[in-house]
């Protein structure tokens, strides 16, 4: 049995964004980063209040916290900025054609082929027969996550 699809660069971005979003080395990178970018402005207005010069300390603190609402914003927007080049410069091979996925059976497993080196294998014995057809539809339906 074969499936055949076609992707395009959104589908691909979409996929990265999911897979930046999920990844857990990245949320914790991300949280170290956007903490001692909101430190460091407040250990500079504690600077600035020892040596008496309020205004400059308040505005420390305002853009600390001005800063640590926003960053997610422009995290996500220069994220998908990022990814978007990245796909226009070296991703456009996979948008030149259809894509096929070749699902085979034997008694004890399931494989569904899905590009060079990269198979779905299903065991037979631990998957009950109706999940593995509705794998198998979704994936004929492009529904699989």
């Amino acid at each position: 049995m074969k499936f055949t699809y076609q992707i395009n660069a959104e589908d691909l971005l979409a996929f990265q964004m999911f897979h930046a979003q999920q990844s857990e080395y990245l949320s914790e990178k991300l949280q170290r980063k956007r903490l001692i970018q909101t430190v460091l402005p407040l250990l500079f207005s504690l600077a600035f209040f020892y040596q008496g010069r309020w205004v400059l300390g308040i505005l420390a603190v305002a853009f600390s916290v001005l800063y640590y609402l926003i960053h997610p914003y422009f995290i996500h927007k220069n994220r998908r900025r990022y990814f978007q080049c990245h796909i226009e410069e070296s991703c456009q091979q996979m948008f030149s054609g259809p894509n096929t996925i070749e699902v085979k059976q034997n008694g004890i497993y399931t494989y569904a082929y899905i590009g060079t080196g990269a198979a779905l294998i299903l065991p037979n014995d631990r998957i009950p027969q109706e999940q593995i057809d509705n794998i198998l539809a979704a994936i004929r339906h492009g529904k699989i996550s």
